[in-house]
């Protein structure tokens, strides 16, 4: 069984983009159309000397992928630099203004230095004969993000003109990936042994009975409000803390106290262990640098849980295979990914 949570997560703050199955979305440039299948944000930080967020959210073609420093494959890509008053994306219209303002798109320029910053359409083709690559700066329209029933799901609606005057539309409907590069608000706290984390707001990823009928594993991912990644996912900063519940409950784990145990059983926390070399149960992953990673499985004492509407008010008191006590406390919503087949 492959591990999503450690692997395609890369144990951070990202989540699969997908589209909705069997349906199709395009950008239309000029006499050509795209066939977009994800679409991610980057979290970037505050702008210097506004109270506003830069939030980084590209719409893209399947072969593309992402490193440190920008998109590679071959395919397209649209880039659209928001500022916004918030961290997350916001449902509203995007209006392309060379101004620092709420719910604004940046339009896009190429700098002295020959790196293209702002919002823009990018080409890449490549063969075994050579390696195309183009890009044209956004310059007006706006972009229309709608509202959804799911907080995972937007509808993302482009109309814009680029420097040459061409049109770029199209639209796109699906689950976004996030990377977080900004201290995420505190909703809670650990301490490992001498060292304390703020966390912000974490995952919790539904896996329905994978390992015994009738019995729901849930895992619970916290995550401390410093993460750091690349481009691409990977950790560079910051502590993982995951807890792996079990309940008989089969859409969230159910109210009480779930204490750590080897076997499978209703309302228990199972303890962490290795298997296939993917890790399972309760652990933690503290990222030193993006090398220089300190981790340890939780096998002693108990959690406890309980919903008060749709904030889950979460204390634990533990014990790792290190001998080091964990202590803390978590009070929020979490971001739900369902992985039940």
């Amino acid at each position: 069984m492959r591990k999503l949570s450690l692997i395609a997560l890369s144990v951070a703050l990202f989540v699969i983009s997908c589209k909705e199955k069997d349906e199709v979305y395009y950008l239309k440039y000029k006499d050509q159309s795209f066939e977009i299948t994800s679409a991610r944000v980057l979290r970037d930080g505050r702008l210097e000397g506004t109270d506003l967020q830069t939030i980084k959210l590209y719409l893209y073609t399947e072969k593309i992928s992402f490193d440190v420093t920008e998109e590679k494959g071959s395919g397209a890509s649209l880039k659209m630099e928001l500022c916004l008053d918030t961290s997350d994306i916001k449902a509203g219209v995007y209006d392309v203004i060379n101004q620092n303002v709420n719910f604004a798109m940046l339009p896009g320029e190429k700098n002295d230095e020959g790196k293209y910053l702002g919002s823009y359409f990018k080409q890449m083709y490549s063969s075994q004969i050579k390696k195309d690559t183009s890009v044209v700066c956004i310059k007006s329209g706006y972009l229309t993000i709608g509202e959804t029933d799911d907080e995972n799901r937007n509808e993302f609606v482009v109309r814009l003109l680029t420097e040459r005057g061409d049109s770029l539309s199209g639209t796109f409907k699906g689950v976004h990936s996030y990377i977080n590069n900004v201290d995420g608000r505190k909703v809670g706290e650990v301490s490992i042994g001498d060292s304390i984390f703020a966390l912000q707001r974490g995952d919790m990823m539904l896996w329905g009975d994978k390992f015994a009928e009738g019995i729901n594993y849930y895992e619970l991912f916290f995550y401390s409000t410093n993460m750091r990644t690349t481009e691409s996912g990977k950790i560079q900063k910051g502590l993982v803390l995951v807890l792996g519940l079990n309940s008989k409950n089969t859409d969230e784990p159910a109210d009480g106290t779930y204490p750590l145990s080897r076997g499978i059983a209703d309302q228990t926390a199972w303890t962490g262990r290795k298997d296939n070399n993917i890790d399972w149960g309760c652990y933690w992953y503290n990222y030193i640098t993006g090398t220089t990673v300190t981790k340890a499985f939780i096998n002693k004492n108990s959690i406890s849980l309980k919903k008060n509407a749709n904030k889950y008010d979460i204390t634990f008191q533990c014990v790792d295979q290190l001998g080091d006590t964990i202590k803390g406390y978590y009070s929020s919503d979490f971001k739900r990914i369902d992985l039940r087949e």
